[in-house]
């Protein structure tokens, strides 16, 4: 029986093997072990295997049904999403799917399997949209306002010009600012907690502008001609640094003069509320954060998270999923300037999501954290002032543009 019973654990294991050679690895060494030991067997023994196997096999089949039947619906819901989407912009469409499934473990296969299937349907439809309309009207299939609609609507992503952030409209709304004392590595300033009211849907950048961003700005005859160092760790897509909070205003006006929108940094309320995207834990991300999900150091940890990688700078942009809002980089990567003057807690703060135009306004409001720093310093609700003519190499921005006449 103890043979028996063994040689039905190789049994599982070549089973396991086959599994492993469906995704390209070899189940040679279990199945050498089953037939060695398959060998020494009675013919009882042999035929209560067998009827293991049978079992077995059944099972596989079973499973093996079950995703093919899956495979078909993903393939339903492709061709369903396909069709969904004529008329609509490939651009809304990434922001539909990136929504859906970014939120998804990888290990989570068949939610994966089906996100898959979506993409490739977006794929197919950029594509075709791509075919029927000329290269210039390729860019305005990125821009809801290049098509004419002054008011995006809102989780829409678009950009008011080919060289202008991509935008994503959030919607009205109110949430609970500050942390709560409990919270771990809570600072006084980030309280009292209490209720702001987001009064309309307005947009923010779904990433930190960009050095490609900014430097269209200073080729332009904006930004003061400035060109910010980038620590020699590369330009292009990741987050322009070495900007000061004035700077920042050079390119905010820069851009609205550009496009005629009413382009600003976001108020401290709005940055928190968009960073939330409706959660009440320290990160968007859950009650901890790791360096597969920000850029930051990962020699230090918080609450029940483990270590991680230390990059030692700035990453692109885009390079870690999204929050359920769609905005990248809201914990870690740089550290992002607000419109707010500084001031050492929340009594007598604006509950309407404006800027807190007055205090101490020789500092400005930094949030979000960045590449140098503990991940205690990215939650949501930390705060910290800087002199609004500080550069430094861990500090950038994020836009957001008021939809409102």
């Amino acid at each position: 029986m103890v043979r028996l019973t063994l040689l039905f654990v190789a049994t599982i294991f070549a089973v396991a093997g086959w599994c492993e050679a469906t995704f390209d690895a070899s189940p040679g060494e279990a199945q050498a072990s089953m037939d060695a030991m398959k060998a020494a067997l009675t013919d009882a023994e042999k035929a209560e295997l067998d009827a293991a196997v049978r079992v077995i096999d059944a099972a596989i089949n079973s499973i093996m049904l079950e995703v093919q039947l899956l495979d078909q619906k993903a393939s339903a819901v492709a061709k369903l999403a396909k069709m969904f989407l004529h008329g609509k912009t490939a651009s809304e469409f990434v922001a539909s799917a990136d929504r859906a499934c970014g939120v998804f473990h990888p290990n989570e296969f068949i939610v994966q399997m089906m996100c898959e299937k979506l993409r490739e349907a977006e794929n197919e439809t950029a594509t075709d949209t791509k075919a029927a309309v000329p290269a210039r009207a390729a860019d305005a299939a990125s821009s809801s306002t290049a098509q004419g609609r002054d008011r995006p609507k809102v989780e829409e992503r678009f950009r008011d010009c080919a060289e202008c952030p991509q935008m994503v409209v959030v919607p009205a709304g109110s949430f609970l600012m500050g942390s709560p004392k409990s919270e771990e590595g809570r600072y006084d300033d980030e309280g009292p907690v209490h209720r702001v009211e987001i009064a309309a849907p307005f947009a923010v950048g779904v990433y930190e502008v960009t050095f490609a961003e900014w430097h269209a700005c200073a080729a332009d005859g904006g930004c003061g001609g400035y060109s910010p160092g980038d620590e020699s760790w590369g330009r292009e897509q990741r987050p322009v640094i070495n900007v000061s909070w004035d700077d920042a205003q050079a390119y905010v006006g820069w851009l609205s003069e550009k496009t005629g929108k009413r382009y600003r940094l976001p108020s401290e309320s709005e940055w928190e509320y968009v960073a939330r995207a409706g959660t009440r834990t320290p990160f968007s991300t859950g009650v901890t954060i790791s360096t597969e999900q920000a850029n930051y150091d990962g020699n230090f940890t918080y609450g029940s998270g483990r270590k991680g990688v230390y990059r030692g700078e700035t990453v692109p942009v885009g390079t870690f999923g999204a929050n359920a809002w769609g905005l990248h980089d809201v914990h870690g990567n740089v550290w992002e300037w607000t419109e707010d003057c500084w001031n050492g807690s929340y009594a007598g703060a604006p509950a309407d999501g404006s800027a807190w135009g007055s205090g101490d306004c020789s500092d400005r409001v930094l949030r979000g954290g960045a590449w140098s720093n503990e991940p205690g310093l990215l939650r949501s609700a930390l705060r910290v002032g800087s002199i609004s003519a500080g550069r430094g190499s861990n500090s950038g921005f994020r836009l957001a543009r008021t939809l409102t006449p």
